[in-house]
């Protein structure tokens, strides 16, 4: 098994902390067969973070930013 070829597998362990992101979309409708659309993601751009055994041991902190997505759809 593997923990005998490599048994320190417990130093490489990684645990993310809970992780909550607010998200939210919008569309307005123009005419009848066309649409404007807004999607915005990470709007609170909350960081994730990874720990290695316990919070004490931060292997990695993300700022993903918020992500803005606009668009326009047709009906045919």
């Amino acid at each position: 098994p593997r923990s005998t070829l490599f048994p320190y597998t417990t130093l490489f362990r990684s645990n993310q902390e809970n992780y909550g992101s607010l998200d939210g979309s919008v569309e307005v409708t123009v005419m009848p067969n066309v649409a404007l659309t807004l999607d915005a993601l990470n709007i609170t751009n909350n960081l994730l973070k990874y720990y290695a055994i316990d919070r004490t041991q931060p292997r990695a902190v993300y700022e993903n930013g918020t992500q803005l997505y606009a668009g326009v759809r047709v009906k045919f």
